[in-house]
């Protein structure tokens, strides 16, 4: 990428603006432009506009594939977090990790928008089911809900529940969303 030092603002924004020059091949920025100047509809500063907002969709991206190890930390430390919380709070004498891990899942399958959760652990694997057949807004199936409020607490509780139970690390090996949702966690190097 070749960069010109020009630098201008724009009055509209108190932006300070930067002038590049990239190569790209002839043919995908031909398949960019023609996107874009049907979203930008040729207006004015359209193939700056459709770049810039390309840019920020590429940092976005690739600041979670380069922060993945950090996300993994954190999300092990909140499941862990999340299991002790629940474990310290069970007074079951027999299988507390199994009655503390039904008690888990009693609390999320009481949602609204979940009707049923089930789970099967395997020898070096936990899977879980969730049937969630009102999960709508608006007549619409909505997966925000169901990751935000279900499988990701589900998965990283799980992960905690596993790792206390055997002392391996585990990670999600497989993950399938929707009105009949399943997410299966293994057994990994970590």
């Amino acid at each position: 990428m070749e960069k010109n030092s020009m630098t201008n603002k724009s009055p509209s924004n108190n932006l300070k603006y930067k002038r590049i020059t990239i190569t790209v091949p002839e043919e995908l920025d031909f398949k960019f432009r023609s996107i874009a100047s049907k979203k930008f509809k040729f207006e004015k500063g359209w193939y700056s506009k459709a770049f810039t907002e390309s840019m920020e969709n590429w940092i976005v991206n690739n600041e979670l594939a380069v922060a993945e190890n950090g996300t993994t930390l954190v999300s092990r430390y909140l499941g862990s977090k999340m299991w002790e919380f629940f474990k310290n709070d069970d007074n079951s004498k027999e299988n507390p990790d199994f009655n503390t891990l039904d008690r888990v899942f009693d609390c999320f399958s009481q949602s609204s928008y979940v009707k049923n959760i089930k789970y099967e652990l395997g020898d070096d694997s936990f899977t879980y089911h969730i049937k969630s057949p009102s999960l709508s807004k608006n007549g619409k199936f909505n997966v925000e809900d169901l990751i935000g409020k279900h499988t990701f607490p589900l998965s990283i509780i799980s992960r905690a529940f596993m790792e206390d139970l055997t002392g391996d690390h585990y990670k999600v090996k497989y993950e399938t969303l929707g009105k009949h949702s399943k997410v299966e966690l293994g057994k990994s190097k970590y």
